[in-house]
């Protein structure tokens, strides 16, 4: 399905930009699109379950359990999660799988 690697690929570049060293905290809309990604790819790929939450804990390196909380609670973080989480249960099961292997 191509819409599905187009939106996942548009989140990861969003927060490329985030992760590298010198950068400031990735934003909580950034966080929550990722966030949603990975956590539909654990539904749809559980085998996998372990590798998404390591990508996880690269997303969020650097920042405090603290600012992780803080970008949780934003309103852009809850509104891109959902919108994004909402687009992804919309897509086939195989596509689905096969673009989350493509995000590891």
């Amino acid at each position: 399905m191509k819409n599905l690697r187009t939106l996942c690929l548009a989140a990861v570049l969003i927060a490329i930009p985030q992760m590298a060293p010198a950068a400031p905290s990735m934003t909580p809309m950034s966080l929550g699109g990722l966030e949603a990604e990975v956590n539909f790819c654990k539904q749809v790929d559980p085998k996998s379950a372990a590798k998404y939450d390591e990508l996880d804990k690269k997303f969020t390196e650097g920042m405090t359990d603290k600012e992780i909380a803080a970008a949780r609670a934003e309103r852009d973080y809850k509104d891109t999660y959902a919108a994004i989480t909402n687009i992804l249960k919309k897509a086939p099961a195989d596509k689905a799988v096969e673009t989350c292997h493509g995000l590891l």
